[in-house]
């Protein structure tokens, strides 16, 4: 068994981003909403957000009788890397990113991220522009950490970064060492791009890294409402199969 996942944990980035003390839950139940909470009165947070599976109605219930509000709910994708893509692979060109990259690609997300409908963005308490501005960041941030077990692959418009697919290769819970899966991060296509089968360029990409480097599957999320980028996935042979939903706790 594989380290189990902290429950509740400060979150930085927020804070650096929000200005406020902020903190993260994931996999929350109504059993242990107390913990939750306990630990936000201790490290006297004032901005949650917290995830519980959709199917676990007792937590989502717990926390909107906690105070939270629901801001999204996510989807989650998989591809067993046996299988093929039933799409026709375009013939896009697509290079890793470099460092040299990250002011072009925060500026490539924020164009992709505009008024994106985010859990940040349902949120009328936080400041839209730094709801867009979180994206970017993230972007930048993907672009510097680019490596062999993260990278991030960009594809250009007009000879500069328009499009990028930031993964990660991840642990499998639970199951022997060494077994791994694929996860895609970070996508966004400049709405200069669209149209040109960039995003599924960068899709083919990915589950070719995915299978390179031995993952059993890969992973993707996004929000429930982004319909066309899960189109594209259902296109090629992804089937989805969890969501979690979303809350927000401001504690004044």
């Amino acid at each position: 068994m594989g380290p189990v996942p902290t429950l509740v944990s400060l979150a930085p980035l927020e804070r650096e981003r929000f200005g406020i003390q902020s903190a993260r839950a994931n996999g929350v139940t109504a059993a242990r909403l107390g913990e939750v909470l306990e630990f936000c009165r201790r490290e006297r947070v004032r901005f949650l957000t917290a995830r519980c599976r959709a199917d676990d109605l007792a937590a989502a219930h717990a926390l909107e009788a906690a105070g939270g509000r629901l801001m999204d709910t996510l989807m989650y994708w998989e591809h067993d890397l046996v299988a093929r893509a039933r799409l026709e692979r375009p013939d896009t060109p697509l290079r890793l990113a470099q460092a040299a990259d990250a002011p072009a690609l925060e500026r490539a997300a924020g164009e992709a991220f505009h008024d994106y409908v985010s859990h940040y963005h349902a949120d009328p308490r936080l400041e839209r522009a730094r709801c867009d501005a979180a994206y970017a960041d993230w972007a930048r941030r993907a672009c510097l950490a680019c490596g062999p077990d993260a990278p991030m692959f960009v594809g250009e418009h007009d000879g500069a970064p328009a499009g990028f697919a930031a993964l990660r290769l991840v642990a499998t819970e639970g199951a022997s060492v060494g077994t791994s899966e694929g996860e895609g991060v970070l996508y966004g296509v400049a709405p200069r791009a669209r149209g040109k089968k960039l995003y599924l360029a960068l899709m083919f990409a990915s589950l070719d890294w995915c299978r390179e480097r031995g993952a059993r599957r890969m992973i993707i999320s996004t929000q429930l409402t982004n319909w066309v980028p899960q189109q594209v996935w259902a296109r090629l042979g992804f089937e989805p199969y969890q969501a979690h939903y979303t809350y927000h706790l401001w504690f004044d």
